[in-house]
């Protein structure tokens, strides 16, 4: 995750006023250090890690929102991670990776269990299989595509963040 990730996807969560409106409970999932900039809009969050939360799994947590910044490229299966936090939650806010190369000879990081790209319908920005977030059974109310900070490997990455709800 970089500091672009963070900034855009606040600024993006802070244009989402109405829904802001109703959110009392937050989920952190795995944060680094974006919990920070998250405890300045927020007062009471939760923070789950693998540890405390295997995605893989169904559990009956509840909050208003949760979090993910650039954890479910990591997802074998991303459809199932997705239906797992919307069983906990009203609103999900995504950020992740449409395109961005990470190694020299690849599109994925081998040493993170990198293992997946998204798209939307309209927007598919690498080349090789995706996860396609407009096929999902949730609504996709809004998100941003944006350029993701450069790399030694890529000049153009593309990432994104969207709010999901029921």
């Amino acid at each position: 995750m970089t500091n672009t990730d963070i900034k855009l996807t606040i600024d993006f969560l802070k244009s989402q006023k109405e829904i802001l409106e109703k959110i009392k409970t937050v989920c952190i999932l795995s944060p680094t250090y974006e919990l920070s900039f998250y405890e300045k809009i927020f007062n009471n969050i939760e923070i789950k890690d693998i540890n405390s939360w295997d995605l893989n799994k169904i559990e009956n947590f509840k909050y208003n929102l949760i979090i993910s910044h650039n954890i479910f490229y990591i997802s074998k299966n991303p459809q199932l991670w997705i239906d797992n936090v919307m069983n906990s939650c009203d609103y999900f806010l995504l950020q992740d990776i449409l395109k961005r190369k990470r190694n020299l000879y690849s599109e994925f990081c081998e040493t993170d269990h990198d293992s997946i790209r998204f798209s939307f319908n309209n927007h598919k920005y690498y080349d090789g299989e995706t996860f396609n977030l407009s096929n999902i059974k949730y609504k996709i109310i809004n998100g941003i595509i944006y350029d993701g900070e450069k790399n030694e490997f890529d000049n153009q990455p593309k990432h994104f963040a969207c709010l999901i709800g029921k």
